[in-house]
């Protein structure tokens, strides 16, 4: 069965930068680092890795010899972002700001009992942070989600809930609000949005109808800017099954 979300990851080509970004959003300490050789990236055509241990998840990075990604909008099909949660939004926002962090906009209220803020590392790669002010102030970041766009989020989702065994938690679609479109850099933002859960994260899947997401792109791991999501599972070849049945296509 599929025992959760073990980590989301992000190809970059500058581990130790794009590290020491993470690291500066999260306040994550734990980093576990991983040679050509390691289970977890053997194969996979990379140099070398790191996995940041956060309370729930970890997030991975692949480090590769090529050119920095060009930049894509959140809107582009693939996993657009990485998504940390965290009681104090204020304070490290702060941080941020005099760190000279790139940052969509400043962080903004949606109406949902969050704040959000986009950022971007020297890559381009975007991460989200969420502050949940309600959470207890004792609490560390956690990973909340990856999120992915497509276009086509009826199927993803059913794809997701068969994978995960989880019915999605929401779908909505939101549309015609300033805040929104400071929040992704985009303008007359209208989209629909799904939350899967798993035991200790979630998957949240968005469709762009404007700009719209444009058809699914084959992009290998081995190319910066590509995002992935690992599962952890206590049986592969029956979890592997499993997931070719909903509609996921083994690439090895």
């Amino acid at each position: 069965m599929i025992l959760g979300i073990h980590h989301g990851g992000r190809t970059v080509v500058d581990l130790d930068a794009a590290l020491a970004h993470l690291r500066t959003l999260s306040d994550w300490e734990t980093v576990h680092l991983l040679p050509p050789d390691h289970p977890l990236i053997a194969g996979l055509g990379v140099q070398r890795g790191a996995l940041l241990e956060g309370p729930n998840a970890f997030i991975e990075l692949l480090e590769v010899a090529a050119p920095v990604s060009t930049r894509r909008t959140v809107a582009q099909p693939g996993i657009s972002h990485l998504s940390i949660q965290l009681p104090d939004m204020t304070t490290k926002n702060a941080i941020l700001a005099r760190l000279g962090v790139e940052r969509h906009a400043e962080p903004i209220e949606l109406g949902t009992g969050f704040s959000y803020l986009y950022v971007r590392d020297l890559e381009h790669n975007v991460t989200e942070i969420e502050g949940a002010a309600h959470a207890p102030g004792r609490l560390t970041a956690w990973f909340s989600h990856a999120g992915m766009a497509t276009s086509d989020i009826a199927t993803l989702r059913d794809i997701y809930e068969g994978l995960l065994g989880s019915p999605a938690v929401a779908t909505a679609r939101f549309s015609a609000n300033p805040a929104l479109d400071s929040v992704t850099a985009l303008n007359e933002v209208d989209v629909t949005m799904s939350w899967v859960p798993s035991a200790n994260a979630r998957v949240e899947l968005i469709q762009f109808h404007h700009p719209a997401t444009g058809p699914p792109e084959h992009r290998p791991v081995s190319v910066p800017g590509v995002g992935h999501l690992a599962l952890e599972v206590d049986d592969l070849a029956a979890d592997l099954a499993a997931a070719v049945a909903v509609g996921l296509t083994p690439l090895h």
